[in-house]
């Protein structure tokens, strides 16, 4: 998370949403814009918000917010799922699915359903060291030292 997120204080609040396959690789680029448009006009009771989103490791779109400058309400979060739901469509890629988990599988970022990834356990493909994506942090000190956990801390190691 090299040059993104610089200006964000530790406990600023963080979003991740997971895509159920890789954007194109061009995505960063075209996406970038899109996010700086949506960050800059994003606003909570008519005052702007500080936010930044970025898309990382190709499967990752991360909103974070400083919350001492203006706290988000349901509203302004309500916005942001809807920008979400916009990319996804113009991708072709679901944003929301909660039931779907990434990790690192033989150096590369991989995706799939977490019945899949039981299953895969249970063949042993997988194993306590496994590096997951962790998408419950909630601040940028989460994202920046929790992002990638193994295994064994994740609310998947009942399935160890």
């Amino acid at each position: 998370m090299q040059n993104i997120f610089n200006d964000f204080p530790p406990h600023s609040r963080v979003w991740i949403y997971q895509a159920n396959k890789a954007f194109p690789v061009s995505a960063a680029i075209d996406l970038q814009p899109e996010f700086d448009a949506f960050a800059k006009h994003w606003t909570a009771h008519n005052h702007q918000l500080k936010a930044e989103i970025h898309l990382l490791h190709d499967y990752f779109i991360v909103i974070m917010v400083d919350e001492d400058f203006e706290q988000p309400g349901g509203c302004s979060i309500d916005v942001s799922v809807k920008f979400i739901k916009d990319i996804g469509k113009k991708y072709d890629i679901e944003l929301l699915d909660r039931m779907r988990v990434s990790y690192i599988h033989e150096g590369l970022m991989e995706n799939c359903s977490v019945v899949e990834f039981v299953n895969r356990l249970r063949l042993k493909e997988f194993n306590a060291e496994t590096p997951m994506v962790n998408t419950l942090v909630q601040n940028k000190k989460e994202l920046e030292t929790q992002f990638l956990i193994p295994l064994r801390d994740s609310w998947l190691r009942k399935y160890l």
